[in-house]
């Protein structure tokens, strides 16, 4: 026999609200399908986000456990978007990003496009280097170098 997973809700600032006795029961109470696992509001396995802030846990997390895992899915700088962006570039074998001012000094390197992208603000359309040309000028003088992700 199968042993049933306690589910544990919380509110939006991390208050317990209650505990489920199985995933039927927590499935069934909110009129959720039994495959609720493969939603794409879980965060990961364990943790579900409602749209009003809820939080829904397989494990007792408390109110650190729930806010830590809003932050972490507000985060732009990690999770599925990550996965996503950087599993693109990677196909178009982007690699580092390396910026220079109008003297030619190196201002700033990162990882990855998708790294520069949210730490500058600029649009991804300046990471697109004609290949001739092997950078892309900015507006304001910023000179972009895109190298090839040769791995």
């Amino acid at each position: 026999m199968k042993k049933s997973i306690k589910v544990y809700l919380y509110g939006d600032s991390g208050k317990y609200i209650r505990d489920f006795n199985s995933i039927d029961e927590f499935t069934t109470n909110f009129n959720f399908s039994s495959n609720i696992f493969s939603h794409d509001d879980w965060l990961t396995d364990k943790i579900y986000h409602f749209k009003d802030g809820r939080v829904a846990s397989l494990e007792k997390i408390g109110r650190k456990g729930v806010l830590k895992a809003k932050r972490y899915k507000n985060n732009k700088f990690v999770g599925g978007g990550k996965k996503r962006s950087e599993t693109c570039y990677k196909k178009e074998k982007k690699g580092k990003v390396l910026m220079y001012d109008l003297d030619g000094d190196l201002i700033a390197e990162f990882k990855s496009v998708f790294q520069a992208i949210l730490l500058t603000g600029f649009d991804q359309t300046c990471f697109r280097i004609n290949k001739k040309k092997g950078f892309k000028l900015t507006k304001t003088g910023i000179k972009i170098v895109v190298l090839s992700n040769a791995t």
